[in-house]
């Protein structure tokens, strides 16, 4: 009788446990406002006053994601290239077991973000996550947010950046409590850590931790090869027609008798 009532009693132990671990959450933050966290700038280093910063992960491995990623350091942002992104991204702070919405990572006037997302589920993400951050400069992005390829323009910039998946020194969840998603630890957390974009040159105004996202010049189109090629025929006629133009008086000069 005591053997199966300590079963009954360690039975109800596991399932109030199971139960616990599933309703567990923790509160996301992220700030970027000052030389101490570093800012996200434009590719040209400066303040990003206009866009947005999506935390959250991606459900392939780090290696994967830069193969998926190959090439997007040089080309222009692409509504394809961010759609392939967006498909193995789970956003934090987009509401209900993802957490609380967060206002405050859009950029302000003077190139700021600071929020946090409360009650992000476990189940979610689990302990040991690691988090990356999504930077643009355009606001119409993220999970849930109707936008089509007209969103991305040639003045489109991004980046993507993480600080690997350690927990205490990096961008992992841990266990209880919350985690501060700053880009001081970006700076070193070594190799991988400048997914797209790169590290700012450091100066008073920015600090040492700042990111710059990339604005790579689109390479020209078909169409674009045409023009080219259309004026560059231009030119090498009108220089040919300049050269074979003869004198007003040639050939209308006679052998005098």
């Amino acid at each position: 009788m005591k053997i199966e009532l300590r079963a009954l009693l360690f039975s109800s132990f596991l399932v109030q446990s199971v139960f616990s671990l599933g309703a567990a959450t923790i509160n996301v933050g992220a700030v970027a406002s000052a030389t101490a966290t570093g800012y996200y700038l434009n590719s040209d280093g400066t303040f990003s006053t206009n866009g947005t910063v999506l935390f959250g992960s991606f459900n392939v491995s780090q290696s994967a994601l830069q193969s998926l990623i190959a090439g997007f350091q040089t080309t222009a942002p692409t509504y394809s290239s961010y759609l392939a992104l967006l498909n193995d991204f789970t956003q934090v702070g987009t509401g209900g077991a993802n957490g609380s919405t967060v206002s405050g990572w859009n950029f302000s006037p003077t190139g700021t973000i600071a929020g946090t997302s409360t009650n992000a589920d476990y189940s979610v993400f689990p302990a040991n996550t690691q988090m990356y951050a999504w930077s643009f400069n355009i606001t119409n992005v993220g999970v849930g947010i109707t936008n089509n390829a007209s969103s991305f323009t040639t003045g489109t910039e991004w980046g993507l950046f993480t600080a690997g998946s350690n927990s205490a020194i990096g961008w992992g969840i841990p266990l209880g409590g919350s985690k501060s998603l700053v880009l001081s630890q970006v700076s070193t957390s070594g190799a991988g850590a400048y997914l797209i974009g790169s590290a700012s040159s450091s100066n008073p105004i920015v600090g040492n931790y700042s990111v710059r996202m990339v604005h790579a010049i689109p390479e020209p189109t078909i169409s674009g090869y045409a023009i080219l090629a259309f004026m560059a025929f231009l030119l090498i006629f009108f220089i040919r027609r300049k050269n074979e133009t003869p004198s007003l008086n040639q050939g209308d000069q006679s052998t005098p008798v």
